[in-house]
């Protein structure tokens, strides 16, 4: 499998996220109103958030500012929080994908060596993180990364060469 250069992927244009933004809203809508009782007042991962806080949180949002990927990380918070399973939905790996194009576009790469970084599961892919000749190859589950990498406390496990397992563990991207 051949590994999708992060910085050629590009920012999705407006058409394409407000695909993904509309996406995210529905299946947010069906979330909410599954929800019942003292279900709202659950603890999330966000160590001083409920459920109703996460969602309180998104409504105050102006739905043309409101990235897809906060509204598919914070509804994996909620369905975590609820005990329910994540269906990462249609788009995961375009909503990877950016971020992983916000990894290498912004600071958070940084000067860490490059890697190829191989995504297993839901919305996974493989992408190479940086223009050099890669160090080695790292691998770890799509939405366990997203978790971590966007400051969540998770530690799902990243297997592969030593330089690219610390290279990927290290890297957080706040969203």
């Amino acid at each position: 499998m051949s590994a999708l250069l992060a910085e050629q992927i590009g920012r999705a244009d407006r058409p394409r996220c407000k695909v993904h933004r509309d996406a995210e809203i529905q299946v947010w809508h069906d979330l909410l109103a599954s929800i019942e009782g003292s279900d709202w007042q659950r603890r999330t991962v966000c160590d001083k958030w409920d459920v109703a806080d996460i969602a309180g949180h998104l409504i105050g949002y102006v739905h043309d500012i409101l990235l897809a990927r906060d509204l598919w990380m914070d509804r994996d918070d909620v369905c975590q929080a609820l005990g329910r399973s994540f269906d990462a939905g249609p788009y995961a790996e375009e909503i990877v994908g950016q971020v992983m194009y916000d990894v290498v576009d912004g600071p958070f790469w940084g000067h860490r060596p490059t890697v190829v970084l191989e995504f297993t599961g839901q919305g996974g892919g493989t992408y190479r993180l940086g223009r050099d000749e890669p160090v080695g190859r790292a691998a770890v589950d799509a939405v366990g990364y997203m978790r971590t990498l966007s400051g969540r406390g998770d530690a799902p496990v990243v297997s592969g060469d030593a330089a690219a397992v610390d290279a990927v563990s290290s890297c957080r991207v706040p969203f």
